[in-house]
């Protein structure tokens, strides 16, 4: 991988981390694809906001029509970037949705609707990405999960679950492809002022939602937050979370951390579980025999 220009695809540009991301990336001189549903429709704004950033630094951006839900679309990016660029230095696994509501209230649809984009779609990604790296020996694999990958909030349980299982999937890459020169790492963010309130998934079957009556304040409570936190002065900006992925991006190959926490409200918490985890994860590999699948970096950092 080169230490200057790389070549960088990123999921989810339209707002949010994905678009901010994209944005500084192609500022700090790299070769941007951004990947978005929709972008001659309902996202071309968002499309037209992208392509028209400029680099001092010689950087740019294309977008890439992506839907990391379908299979074709996602080879059919790829395939693009591979022919246009020769190769995939970086992938950032950004495409996500926020999903809320009671549990019970979640429908196996619902569920599936949620897991294909924040837990299937990276796996699609990936696998399109992987043997392009392969073919370089080198690469990176970035996963952006959250704070709720780690601390499962209630009405917020099925988008937790869908982020522990994309937090799993990248510890077993960040094992897996550490004699390949590819690293996996994930980047945990925090609550920040985006429109993920907005465009929520909410739960469908409301007929079980009289038995909650005693929790319903909450939840109401929960969901008036999210929605409110793009429009709260008092939200932390997420220029953070595209700064640390800048960062990340930047980082001499083998000294990545597996994490990297951006969260100004539960930084130490995740921290402690994530340190906990990262201790008996190398004692349990070295149980098995397979420690130098280790790979020798910081578990976590803030």
């Amino acid at each position: 991988m080169s230490d200057n220009k790389l070549r960088i695809v990123i999921t989810g540009t339209s707002s949010g981390f994905g678009n901010l991301a994209a944005i500084t990336l192609a500022k700090a001189g790299h070769r941007v694809y951004a990947g978005m549903r929709n972008s001659t429709g309902r996202n071309a704004g968002a499309r037209d906001g992208l392509l028209a950033i400029k680099s001092d630094l010689g950087g740019s951006i294309d977008v890439l029509e992506l839907d990391v839900t379908q299979d074709e679309s996602v080879n059919a990016a790829v395939a693009f970037v591979d022919k246009s660029a020769g190769g995939i230095d970086v992938l950032i696994n950004n495409a996500g949705i926020l999903g809320f509501g009671i549990l019970e209230t979640f429908t196996l649809d619902d569920v599936r609707a949620l897991y294909d984009v924040n837990v299937f779609g990276a796996l699609r990604m990936n696998r399109a990405v992987l043997p392009l790296m392969h073919r370089q020996n080198q690469g990176l694999l970035m996963h952006v999960t959250s704070s709720a990958g780690r601390l499962v909030f209630p009405f917020m349980t099925a988008y937790a679950s869908s982020k522990f299982a994309l937090e799993a999937l990248a510890e077993g890459y960040h094992y897996e492809l550490s004699q390949t020169g590819i690293e996996s790492v994930i980047l945990q963010p925090g609550s920040f002022a985006t429109k993920v309130g907005s465009n929520m998934l909410t739960s469908s079957d409301s007929s079980r939602v009289d038995s909650y009556a005693a929790i319903q304040p909450q939840h109401l409570t929960m969901k008036a937050i999210l929605k409110g936190g793009e429009t709260d002065p008092n939200t932390p900006n997420p220029q953070a979370v595209a700064d640390a992925i800048l960062n990340l991006v930047n980082a001499k190959p083998g000294t990545r951390p597996l994490r990297t926490i951006v969260d100004v409200h539960f930084a130490q918490l995740v921290e402690s579980i994530n340190h906990a985890s990262a201790n008996a994860q190398a004692v349990a590999i070295g149980a098995m025999g397979m420690g130098h699948l280790v790979p020798k970096v910081p578990s976590s950092a803030t």
